[in-house]
Formats: structure tokens, sequence, C-alpha cells
């Protein structure tokens, strides 16, 4: 199962989908040790995390 949702998935999947895109982009902005104050409420989407998980990508 993608995380990318698609044209026929119900609301519920695409709102688990979204949910479970943010948990996997904070756990990996603790990895990171991007501080706290930059993280996103809980369950929503975090562009800090999200620019610091692309710049970790791109030197992987």
């Amino acid at each position: 199962m993608s995380l990318e949702p698609t044209i026929s998935d119900p609301p519920l999947l695409t709102a688990l989908r979204q949910r479970q895109l943010a948990s996997r982009t904070a756990q990996v902005a603790r990895g990171l040790d991007v501080p706290p104050g930059a993280r996103a409420a809980k369950g929503t989407f975090n562009a800090t995390a999200a620019a610091a998980l692309s710049d970790w990508s791109r030197r992987e």
C-alpha cells in the first residue's frame, strides 16, 4: 500500500495515509535532532521536518 492517495481512495483512507506520513516525518525529525520548537502540532504536516528529511535523503 502506497502512502500516496489515489482518486478512488475513500476519505478515511486518505486521512489515515496523511497521518501516517506526518508521523514518519516527525520520527525522522527527532532522529535528525530538529529542535522541539520547530516541530508542528501532533498529526500535522511539519515543513521543517520535511525539509530536513529531504536534505537528508539527498545526502544519502
